[in-house]
Order: C-alpha cells, then structure tokens, then sequence
C-alpha cells in the first residue's frame, strides 16, 4: 500500500514545485511591473507639470521662449509645437500606464489562483498523512 502512496505524492510534489516555480516568477513580474508603473507615474506628472507651465506661458514669441534638450544642445522650439510634444507624450504614458495596470490585474489573478492551488495540494497532502 504504502508503494501507491509514494508514486501520488512524488507527483504531488513535482505538481507543487512547479506552482511554486510559476508563483516565484509570477511575483518576480508583478515586482518588474509595479516598478515600471512608479516610474510612468513620475513621468505622467513631470509631463502635467510642463502643460502647466506651457499654458501658463505668454504666446508671443520673444516672452516665451521653449527649449528642447536634446543630447548636450539646447534647440529653440515653438510653443505649439512643444505643446504638441508634451500632448502625445502625456497620451502615450496614459496608455502604458492602462495597459500595465491591465496587466497587473492579470498577474495579480493568476498569483492568486497560483497559490490557491498549492495551498490546495498541501492541505490534500496533509491529509494523506
């Protein structure tokens, strides 16, 4: 008898490191993902800023003046033109941010009912002894 039990529980075993291993990496994106929703966060703010300041600022040419940093020079730049920039930019991290907190919500699911199944293998297993 106690040759049938070791076959079940190798399995069970073998069954509960790989959830294990799945939850592990599961967290390990979820840990990824949560950092590089911190860092859209802080760029979707920086990015409010500036509309802030564009719209706050005079049309006339010579009293507003934008300048773009790009590499080590700074280049003369429209306002509308810089508004536009700031515009897509803000629409395209407002986008990551959806689609990351999407995915979150998926990993998120899937962790859970990851570690829902261990714990429903190790209660099986705790019964078998």
């Amino acid at each position: 008898m106690s040759q049938q039990t070791l076959p079940v529980r190798s399995e069970g075993q073998k069954k509960l490191q790989e959830l294990s291993e799945e939850y592990q990496s599961l967290q390990t994106k979820i840990s990824d993902s949560v950092q590089t929703r911190q860092r859209l966060t802080t760029q979707k703010t920086e990015n409010e800023s500036v509309t802030k300041v564009l719209k706050e600022m005079p049309d006339d040419e010579e009293k507003g003046k934008v300048f773009k940093l790009t590499g080590p020079v700074l280049m003369s730049m429209a306002k509308g033109e810089a508004s536009d920039v700031v515009g897509g930019r803000g629409r395209l991290v407002g986008s990551e941010l959806d689609r990351l907190d999407q995915q979150l919500k998926d990993y998120n699911a899937r962790a859970e009912q990851t570690r829902s199944e261990i714990m429903r293998i190790q209660a099986e297993a705790q019964g078998e002894q």
